[in-house]
Order: C-alpha cells, then sequence, then structure tokens
C-alpha cells in the first residue's frame, strides 16, 4: 500500500525543520511523513548581527499573526525594569551572563500597541537560580501584578519574555505559540550539524537510500542522540530492506523523544511514523510479540491525532501482528473497526499472508467475504 500517510508526517516535520525526510511502511499498509520547517523567521526588531535558526525560531512572520493583528516599531515594553533589559541585557554582568543573542518584535492592532515579544540565548542552560532572579528583576518583590504583567517562558538556553497588558486576550495566543516552540526546540540546538543534514535530506529528495543511510552512519557518534537523524536513518534502512539497522535506529528515536532530550519535529505525526516504522521493522525480522506494544501505541496515538488514514493504517497493521501471534479474537476485531473506517483495506486483507491462517476461521471469512 502506498506510503501516503507516513509521507504526510515526514512533509510535516519538515515544515519545522526546513527540509524534507519521509517515513515509511511495510509492503502493505505503512506510510510516513515528512519533517517540518522551521517556524518563521520574522520582522524582527534589535537584532544581533548572529541570530541562531534556534533564536530565530522564537519570531512571527507577518501571515501568521491572528487577524488584525500587525507588526509594530520597535520593541515597547510595559514595565520599565524589563525595557532596560532588553536594551541592555549584559548590563549585569559579570553576575549575571549576558546573553549570546537577542530578538524582539512588537504587534499592533489597529493603531494601539498591542505589546511585545522578546527572546534571549544563552550559552548555557538558564539554571532555577537565574529564573529567580529573573523573575525578581522583572516582577520586583511583589510577584506579577498590573505595574508588571511580563511573561517569562524557560527552556533550556532560552528565556522568552511578553510584555502585554494585564489580561489582553491575545497574550494568551502568543504564550501558547511559544511554549510550542520552545518544546520544539529542546535541549539541543543541532544547527551545527545543518551541512550534514542538507546531504542526507538532499538523498531523500533523489530518493538514494543508499547514500543517505550511508551519510548517518558515517557520523553515526554525532548523530546518535538526534531523534531526527535517528528517524531518518530508519526510513533509509527500511527502504534497503535493513530492518536490524531500522529497528535499531526507530527505537532510539522514539527513546529519545519520549525522554524529552530531544523531541521528533512535527510530532505526534512524525513520532506516529516512528512508532509504525518501528513495528513494521520488527515484523520483518519476525519478532512478532516485540511489535505487538508498538502496533498498539501507533493505534492509540493515530485515534489521539484524529486521521482516519492514520488510524486505518495502525488498526490494518494491529490486527496483522494479532493475526501472526494467534490472537485471532482481536485480530478479527481490529481489523472489522479498519475496514469499517478504511475499507479499501478489504482487498488488501483478502490476499494478505498474514491472515493466512486467521481466513480460515468463519468470523473472517465472514467479515473478508471469503
Amino acid at each position: 500500500m502506498p506510503n501516503v500517510a507516513r509521507m504526510l508526517a515526514l512533509v510535516l516535520a519538515l515544515v519545522v525543520l526546513a527540509g524534507p525526510a519521509n517515513a515509511q511502511s511495510k509492503s502493505k499498509g505503512k506510510s510516513a511523513g515528512k519533517p517540518a520547517t522551521t517556524p518563521a523567521k520574522a520582522e524582527a526588531q534589535a537584532a544581533p548581527a548572529a541570530v541562531s535558526p534556534s533564536l530565530a525560531s522564537l519570531q512571527f512572520e507577518k501571515q501568521e499573526l491572528p487577524e488584525g493583528v500587525t507588526p509594530g516599531e520597535g520593541v515597547p515594553c510595559i514595565s520599565v525594569q524589563a525595557r532596560i533589559y532588553f536594551d541592555d541585557p549584559g548590563y549585569l554582568q559579570p553576575r549575571i551572563p549576558a546573553p549570546v543573542g537577542k530578538v524582539g518584535q512588537s504587534f499592533m492592532k489597529g493603531k494601539t500597541v498591542l505589546g511585545s515579544v522578546m527572546a534571549f540565548e544563552f550559552a548555557e542552560p538558564v539554571s532555577e537560580d537565574l529564573q529567580g532572579f529573573f523573575t525578581g528583576l522583572i516582577w520586583g518583590k511583589g510577584g506579577r501584578s498590573r505595574q508588571h504583567p511580563e511573561e517569562l517562558l524557560f527552556k533550556d538556553r532560552f528565556l522568552v519574555m511578553t510584555s502585554f497588558p494585564d489580561g489582553e486576550p491575545l497574550a494568551e495566543w502568543f504564550r501558547m505559540r511559544l511554549q510550542e516552540r520552545l518544546v520544539l526546540l529542546g535541549p539541543r540546538d543541532w544547527s551545527s550539524l545543518a551541512p550534514l543534514m542538507d546531504q542526507v535530506l538532499a538523498a531523500f529528495r533523489a530518493g538514494d537510500a543508499a547514500a543517505g543511510m550511508k551519510l548517518l552512519r558515517d557520523d553515526a557518534d554525532k548523530v546518535a542522540d538526534y531523534a531526527f537523524a535517528q528517524y531518518l536513518l530508519g526510513e533509509f534502512a527500511t527502504e534497503m530492506k535493513d530492518y536490524a539497522v531500522a529497528e535499531a535506529a526507530y527505537r532510539r528515536a522514539i527513546e529519545i523523544h519520549d525522554a524529552g532530550t530531544d523531541l521528533l519535529p512535527g510530532a505526534p505525526d512524525t513520532l506516529w511514523a516512528a512508532i509504525d516504522g518501528l513495528a513494521l521493522a520488527r515484523l520483518s525480522l519476525g519478532q512478532v510479540e516485540q511489535a505487538l506494544p508498538a502496533l498498539e501505541r501507533g493505534v492509540v496515538l493515530a485515534r489521539t491525532i484524529g486521521k482516519a488514514e492514520l488510524t486505518g493504517r495502525s488498526l490494518y497493521n494491529f490486527a496483522c501482528g494479532l493475526a501472526r501471534s494467534s490472537r485471532f479474537e482481536e485480530s478479527c476485531k481490529a481489523l472489522s473497526e479498519c475496514l469499517r473506517m478504511t475499507p479499501d483495506y478489504k482487498a488488501m486483507a483478502q490476499g494478505d499472508p498474514d491472515f493466512a491462517v486467521a481466513r480460515e476461521r468463519p468470523e473472517f471469512r465472514e467479515l473478508l467475504g471469503s
């Protein structure tokens, strides 16, 4: 069956990273997705000469702003403390380290200044003690208030500060999207591997799985903790039918993502594709019992995502695994739900060797009309 669902996942991931990749499939119902591009660079103000891709991702492009909201000029702040820090974030040295980069934007609604967003990147993760210092610096002893309404968000090396009037409804819109972007950044910045990943993604686009796999394996030590690179290695290895390498790569990508040390871009779709790939690699290796937990997790995640194509594919693969494990009652139940959702799988199931024994049973004959 085609790779449509998993390809869409990989495309989505590539919309968060800025280059494409793929996801895979069993010779029957699996599919992949593509990686995603970094959130927008944006019309920022007061940005240093060198702004990392990670820091740039914390800005907003004009076209993604809510209706009626436009970029403003300068970076006005409600509290004086926030304004002073943005203008000269190094004034507290050597007691407090200066950021290695900063960006800032303001936003208008009509002719009214709506508020501002500022982001700072430090050389090292912002410790809990330093986080406490910043909240005290911006809010004062009384804590956050109408006079000091700035919100502070921390993630690894990043501090994001929003400055909107207390009670401004759109402040929540900005906060939620900034939190999503901070999660995507994870604790690692892989910009140093951009040249390698450009080559890897070029190999993907050219359909050269052997070249992509070699690039990643030659630099195995550099990408060992890079979830997306491990995911791509799984994709290439699957294409090469090297299921042992695929199984290890998908498993590693999922482990890293689940631990929160480096998130897969475009998740949850790309996470689903990695889980699907892991399950199919295990089935291809004859590791049926080990595949079942991944197959079941794929169904649960697909339902959560809410896409019929992913859910139907996951249910079909789960039914295959259950049939191979002689759990026929559960297999028939999963396949029945699959066919109600995606009837096109019926023809596939009628000839699928995974159901060879199951098709001899009356409930499967009734279900498949054979």
